[in-house]
């Protein structure tokens, strides 16, 4: 996880053949599909870094990745 001003990123590696959506919530309790280009369940090379990007919330933020086998 990076800030950088009024954005944050969230980089990480693919995982083979597996679909990944991240999601973000302000009290760990109610998640939502953290809504980002990119953020779209493709699989992704595992050998290639990914990032996420988008507006930092003024609210605490919490990140959780879903993994689904496709």
């Amino acid at each position: 996880v990076r800030e950088e001003g009024n954005d944050i990123s969230l980089e990480f590696f693919g995982v083979g053949n597996r679909r990944m959506t991240a999601y973000r919530s302000s009290d760990l309790l109610n998640w939502t599909r953290w809504d980002v280009p990119g953020n779209d369940g493709t699989p992704l090379n595992p050998a290639t870094p990914h990032t996420l990007t988008g507006s930092r919330d003024t609210r605490e933020q919490f990140f959780r990745f879903e993994f689904e086998e496709r």
